[in-house]
């Protein structure tokens, strides 16, 4: 079916695909939210939140930091799943095949 590289990028385009899917999914779920909620609480909650985060602003260091971090993870995540995808296509593979022995008979 799938072999050596080209099985690699498989599993990692099926997991940007799911991650794509999951962040829509979330997207989608807010705005349900805010739609149900009515515009004055979604007004109410945006001017909390300039006043929490945006008003006063964390240091330029600390944001870089986290979003380093943020993406070394996302990147760490996302070729873990690539890895473990083949791992498990490889394996799946080597179960469907019967050993020689089995197959040749005298």
């Amino acid at each position: 079916m799938l072999s050596g590289m080209k099985s690699t990028y498989f599993f990692k385009f099926l997991f940007v695909a799911v991650l794509g899917g999951l962040f829509a999914a979330f997207i989608h779920g807010d705005e349900e939210k805010w739609n149900r909620l009515g515009r004055e609480a979604f007004l109410a909650y945006q001017s909390g939140k300039f006043d929490q985060s945006i008003a006063s602003p964390a240091p330029l260091v600390a944001v870089i930091v986290i979003v380093v971090l943020f993406a070394v993870g996302l990147a760490a995540c996302y070729e873990f799943c690539g890895f473990m995808g083949e791992k498990l296509l490889s394996r799946s593979q080597g179960k469907s095949e019967l050993p020689n022995s089995a197959v040749e008979r005298p």
